[in-house]
Formats: structure tokens, sequence, C-alpha cells
């Protein structure tokens, strides 16, 4: 789920909870499904999510956003363990957190125009903006052969924002999406200074050589 293990969420709690998932993962490899079947099943469940979150739905808004968030885990999980790991899986899998992100977003959005809160729809775009650059900028960086190990708000960290925000709406939701807002949109810019720092040292690295 998580783009690196440099998130705010530390990184000894996010590989537990994965090895946690690997016993679900066995399960699903002795079933025959595939990795991409598990990718589309997140993408539902996010369009589950932001259907139920734009309804004032918010226990199965919530329920369909952690299904979402384990999907995103076993599908991974499965193409490594069973060995099925695939380009087209690969860019799929890319695909659908940006579409079953963006969903959820789109339901928050609707959630508070209905509550008479435009402002906060602002909010959320912010957010929606941040999420979608910060993913820009690492597959920009891998297309030109730098990795980029770093920012603050990433997937997993976003993801268990929204859990905690819809599970706790009201002041809880609206401190947690201020903050997603301008942590997503720095975590772009940390990227940015990143990757250019990367290319300078790669540089002068060749220059050197």
């Amino acid at each position: 789920m998580s783009d690196s293990p440099n998130g705010i969420l530390p990184d000894k709690i996010e590989k537990l909870f994965v090895r946690k998932m690997q016993f679900i993962t066995n399960l699903l490899i002795k079933t025959g499904i595939t990795p991409n079947v598990i990718t589309l099943l997140s993408l539902f469940m996010g369009l589950l999510a932001g259907i139920f979150l734009a309804l004032h739905q918010l226990v199965p808004g919530l329920v369909s956003l952690i299904l979402m968030g384990i999907f995103d885990i076993l599908d991974g999980q499965l193409a490594t363990s069973a060995n099925l790991t695939s380009q087209f899986g690969a860019v799929l899998d890319s695909t659908v957190d940006r579409y079953s992100e963006a969903f959820v977003y789109m339901g928050l959005g609707i959630y508070f125009y209905r509550l008479g809160q435009p402002w906060w729809i602002l909010i959320v775009s912010l957010i929606l903006i941040g999420s979608f650059s910060t993913s820009y900028v690492r597959a920009k960086a891998e297309s030109i052969n730098h990795t980029c190990p770093t920012g603050v708000m990433q997937r997993s960290e976003r993801i268990v924002a929204l859990v905690v925000g819809i599970l706790l709406p009201g002041l809880v939701l609206k401190t947690l999406l201020l903050f997603m807002a301008i942590l997503t949109n720095y975590t772009t810019l940390q990227r940015v200074i990143f990757i250019r720092k990367a290319i300078k040292d790669a540089a002068c690295s060749s220059i050197d050589a």
C-alpha cells in the first residue's frame, strides 16, 4: 500500500499489518484467484465507499474504505507470493489506486456539499490534487531511473487518516482533512526537491567518473 517506508506511519506497524495479512493471502493462493481480480475488488470498494459517504452512510462507507485498503495490500502480496507479478498488473494496480482514492474524495466532497459546507469541498480537492501529484512525481522519477523513497503523507497514511476521520466525524474529520490537504502537497514538494538533488548528484558523479 505504501509508496515507501518513510511516511508518518512507523515502518514496523506497516510491516506487522502486512505480515498479519499473509494468512489471507495464503488462502487466496489456494483458490486460484488472480491479483488483478483483487485489484478490481479494491476499485469496487473505493466506489462503494464514495457512494456511501455521499449518502451520509458513514458506517458502510468506513467498512468499504477499510476493505479497499485491505484489498490494496492483498493484490501485491498475492502477486509476489504466487509469483504472478506482471508489468500490466503493476500498471493496473497504480491506475486503480488513483481511481479508488478519487471516488472516496468525491464522496466526501458531496458529503460536505449536502451538509451545506462547500468550503470543505475545496479542502478535499486539495487533498485529491496532492495525492495525485505525489504519485505522479514518483512515477516520473522512476521513468528516468530514479527511486523516490521519501514523503510524509503517502497512500498508507492517507487511508489511515481517512479511516480515523470517518470513524470520528465532525471536528476530528475536519482537522485530519486540513492536515492531509497540507501534507499531501508538502509530500509532492518533498519529492520534487529529493529528485532534483538526486539528479544533480548523479550528474556530478558521472563527471567525476
